[in-house]
């Protein structure tokens, strides 16, 4: 079968069908499946900063996938193959916050992967709200 393959802005490439795998194994919260579904969409390239927000989005949500399946193993993986470019990038400290070694039975640290999860959501809906909020009559009102 062929395989298709795309280009983010900055010319990465990457399969479709992975990224639709990915896509589908995150929304049915299949984390170990999601996880290796982004490790595919994400190996065919040398990885290198500055990162294009199509890797840097990808590389965040391996960590969160890896976290919630719980693989500490792979997850220390990803941390060590991806700590170095991650360090300056805009999701670099939400990244080291999620790879890093910290107590697993600590309260709340199970939670945060999934408020990670969640904030392209909380950005969506900021967006709008900003949007909003420039509307004249919207602002006359607040």
């Amino acid at each position: 079968s062929p395989v298709i393959v795309s280009f983010d802005a900055r010319g990465n490439t990457f399969t479709v069908s992975d990224l639709l795998r990915a896509d589908i194994y995150w929304k049915e919260n299949e984390w170990s499946a999601a996880a290796d579904a982004i490790e595919r969409l994400l190996k065919p390239e040398p990885i290198s900063a500055p990162l294009s927000p199509f890797v840097s989005a990808h590389i965040l949500k391996l960590a969160v996938a890896r976290s919630l399946a719980q693989d500490t193993t792979a997850l220390r993986a990803v941390n060590v193959r991806y700590a170095g470019v991650m360090a300056d990038d805009a999701n670099g400290e939400a990244f080291a916050l999620i790879t890093s070694e910290v107590d697993r039975t600590a309260f709340g640290y199970r939670e945060l992967p999934a408020a990670i999860a969640q904030i392209g959501g909380f950005e969506a809906f900021m967006a709008n709200y900003r949007d909003r909020l420039r509307d004249p009559e919207v602002s006359e009102v607040n």
